[in-house]
């Protein structure tokens, strides 16, 4: 038996599931939407990293931290293949992931690189 379904049953036993029901809900939707997010980014990650070498003027895709990269890659997905989420609104997710998992120049960088693909595909920001 998985780990959801155990809480699942947790929940109805002590009769939690009314309460939580909306909040399992919604952690299954994300858990799905993160293995959606992976598979893409992966599947795709020869493709995202042309893309990145072509936008990145002057920059070597080696010299590019791997953290920069995973977040450049997870951020094209999201523009190129998840058409309900807002581009301005994955564009500001990315850097504010950059912020933290990487240094002070890369949510620059990023930034950088995500507003030229914008532009250059013809991709909406709203």
């Amino acid at each position: 038996m998985n780990n959801d379904l155990k809480w699942f049953l947790y929940l109805k036993k002590y009769n939690y599931f009314n309460e939580y029901f909306f909040l399992f809900k919604k952690i299954l939707k994300e858990k799905k939407f993160f293995f959606n997010l992976y598979k893409k980014t992966k599947i795709n990650e020869k493709y995202f990293d042309k893309i990145i070498k072509n936008y990145s003027n002057n920059w070597n895709l080696n010299r590019i931290s791997i953290i920069d990269k995973i977040i450049l890659r997870m951020s094209l997905c999201e523009l190129f293949y998840f058409y309900e989420i807002p581009k301005k609104v994955t564009i500001n997710e990315y850097i504010e992931i950059s912020k933290i998992f990487s240094t002070d120049k890369s949510k620059n960088f990023i930034n950088g690189i995500l507003d030229k693909v914008c532009k250059i595909k013809n991709i909406n920001k709203n």
